[in-house]
């Protein structure tokens, strides 16, 4: 059996960080967050509680995906670490940012096979 981590328990981490974190607590594989990115600094009204969402260091910005896509390829493998799933929330009808999903989950080599 393999474990993985979703990344939106991994706010305070960018993607290097995160990998690394994730790699070094034993788990085997990570599950990316892929949504609009974390601002620049963190906003006033984020708490503590609220930081998973409002700002996530560890969440791909969906309109920079193919890119950051070779990024997380680049430190998975550093790490011997698998991406299994790229979790986007795009609407289903958005055909477009899903085959844009789907390329950079194939950059990142996501397989949530079992081997």
């Amino acid at each position: 059996m393999k474990f993985s981590v979703f990344t939106v328990v991994t706010p305070e981490y960018g993607i290097d960080e995160a990998v690394k974190v994730v790699k070094e607590t034993g788990y085997d594989g990570i599950e990316w967050r892929v949504s609009a990115p974390a601002p620049e600094v963190k906003p006033d009204n984020c708490s503590y509680e609220t930081r998973y969402w409002c700002y996530n260091r560890a969440t791909l910005d969906v309109a920079k995906i193919e890119t950051q896509a070779e990024l997380v390829k680049n430190a998975c493998d550093k790490f011997k670490l698998q991406t299994c799933m790229m979790s986007g929330y795009s609407s289903i009808f958005d055909l477009s940012s899903a085959e844009r999903l789907l390329k950079a989950a194939n950059i990142a080599s996501c397989s949530a096979g079992s081997d």
